[in-house]
């Protein structure tokens, strides 16, 4: 789905966080917002979450697989609905791995508040996470724990200390975030850093080196 909406000249984040709900996919192309989901059946929560994506982007979709019921009544239904409310239906063919041309297009949403999609958006959403990730959408703590990781990287033995001196995190205060990622690492949720005692001093350093 990715690729296909890349071939199609779409800038593709996945997992995005918006208000208190998470869309699969979010499109953008020359300021428009396509937001589409991905399940792996066109049930009737999937319309619902899609209907409720059309007060925020400009077009909106969903994503099923195409399976033998493909021209069945609950199925006819279901077009129907997606059909009257606006809203698109992508084909996905599983066993050719290939997308087709979508059923029904999405009609566009002229007074979409796609302002809020846009300031939900980051460049880790581009690869944080696989579209229909169970919580892996990209949060700010993701960006502190690969920023740390990052750091540890460049300067092998760097004390926690300086670490945070460095570091552009998330945290309230310096304070805050000293004691929440020594907490992190130590209970390994921060991962690939280990901290040793050298002294008086914590240092940090990648795991097995």
């Amino acid at each position: 789905m990715v690729d296909w909406l890349g071939s199609q000249h779409w800038e593709v984040y996945q997992e995005v966080k918006i208000k208190s709900s998470i869309a699969d996919i979010v499109g953008i192309q020359n300021n428009l917002v396509w937001i589409i989901e991905c399940k792996t059946s066109l049930s009737l929560s999937l319309i619902c979450q899609a209907i409720e994506w059309k007060r925020y982007s400009h077009f909106v979709s969903v994503a099923a697989p195409v399976n033998k019921n493909r021209f069945s009544k609950s199925r006819y239904g279901a077009e129907k609905i997606l059909k009257q409310y606006g809203i698109g239906l992508i084909d996905v063919r599983m066993d050719r791995e290939e997308i087709n041309i979508p059923q029904t297009k999405p009609a566009l949403n002229r007074k979409a508040m796609s302002d809020i999609v846009k300031k939900s958006l980051n460049e880790n959403q581009k690869t944080a996470a696989p579209a229909g990730s169970q919580g892996g959408y990209w949060t700010p703590f993701q960006e502190t724990s690969r920023a740390t990781t990052r750091l540890v990287n460049k300067y092998p033995g760097i004390s926690l200390k300086d670490l945070i001196e460095k570091l552009s995190h998330h945290y309230a205060s310096d304070k805050t975030a000293k004691a929440c990622i020594r907490l992190w690492i130590e209970k390994k949720i921060i991962k690939e850093i280990v901290i040793k005692k050298e002294g008086k001093v914590l240092n940090l350093y990648l795991e097995g080196k």
